[in-house]
C-alpha cells in the first residue's frame, strides 16, 4: 500500500521571499506593458493605458508598496517611465497605424452590428404590424359577416 504525504504550499515555497518579489516585479512589468500599448483613435483600451502611464509617472502609495514588495526603488521606476514616455512610450508609427487600423475594423464591425440589430428590431416591429393588420382584416370580415346575418334576421322579422 502506497503512502501519501500531504504537502502544503508553505512547505514548498522558498523562505527568502524571492517568489513574492518576482510576483510584484511582474506587476510592475505588466504596468509598463500596458503603458506601452498604442492608444487608437477610437479610444479602445484608453483607460487601461492612461491609468498605467499615470501610475508609473508619479509617486503614489500603491506604487511605493508594489516597489517595496518587489525590492525596487520607486524613484528608479518613475525615472525609467519618464524616459520611455519621452520616446512616445515606445510605440512606433507602424504600431500606432496598425492599432488605428484594427480600431477602425472593430468600430466598423460594431457599427454594422448595431445596424443589424436595428434592422432586426424594425423587422420584428413590421412583423407585428403585419400580424395586427391581419387581425384587423379578419375582424372586419367577421364584423361584415355579423352585419349580414343581423340584416337577414331583421329582414325575416319584418
Amino acid at each position: 500500500m502506497a503512502t501519501t504525504t500531504n504537502l502544503t504550499l508553505k512547505d514548498e515555497a522558498p523562505t527568502d521571499g524571492a517568489s513574492e518579489r518576482t510576483l510584484w516585479a511582474a506587476v510592475l512589468q505588466n504596468a509598463f506593458h500596458d503603458a506601452q500599448k498604442p492608444i487608437n483613435k477610437h479610444n479602445a483600451g484608453l483607460y487601461c493605458v492612461k491609468a498605467a502611464r499615470s501610475y508609473l509617472l508619479k509617486r503614489n502609495e500603491s506604487l511605493d508598496r508594489v516597489c517595496d514588495s518587489a525590492g525596487i526603488e520607486p524613484d528608479w521606476i518613475i525615472r525609467k517611465a519618464k524616459e520611455v514616455a519621452k520616446l512616445g512610450w515606445g510605440v512606433t508609427k507602424e504600431e500606432q497605424a496598425q492599432a488605428d487600423k484594427e480600431a477602425d475594423l472593430i468600430f466598423a464591425a460594431q457599427l454594422a452590428l448595431r445596424k443589424a440589430k436595428a434592422e432586426k428590431a424594425k423587422i420584428r416591429v413590421l412583423n407585428k404590424i403585419v400580424a395586427l393588420e391581419a387581425l384587423i382584416i379578419k375582424s372586419e370580415k367577421q364584423l361584415k359577416h355579423q352585419q349580414k346575418r343581423f340584416k337577414i334576421l331583421i329582414a325575416k322579422e319584418e
